[in-house]
């Protein structure tokens, strides 16, 4: 998660199901990124955290290109 305004990120990383949390972000706009191998980065803009209240951003990745290639 990347605060807009500060420009600081937060890292964390999903469990074995997909799910995130992250806590104690600063009230403002997020961009928010996912990446895993096999699947197309995915990016949410303009995500607004309030205070106490859960945001809630689900992400649908897509599959990514795969290549093969052989050397002879």
């Amino acid at each position: 998660a990347r605060d807009v305004a500060r420009n600081r990120v937060v890292k964390t990383e999903t469990t074995p199901t997909g799910a995130y949390s992250i806590s104690g972000l600063a009230p403002g706009l997020y961009e928010l990124k996912v990446a895993v191998t096999g699947f197309k980065a995915a990016t949410a803009t303009q995500v607004e955290v309030r205070v106490a209240q859960t945001t809630t951003q689900n992400f649908t990745l897509e599959l990514g290109q795969v290549s093969e290639s052989v050397s002879v």
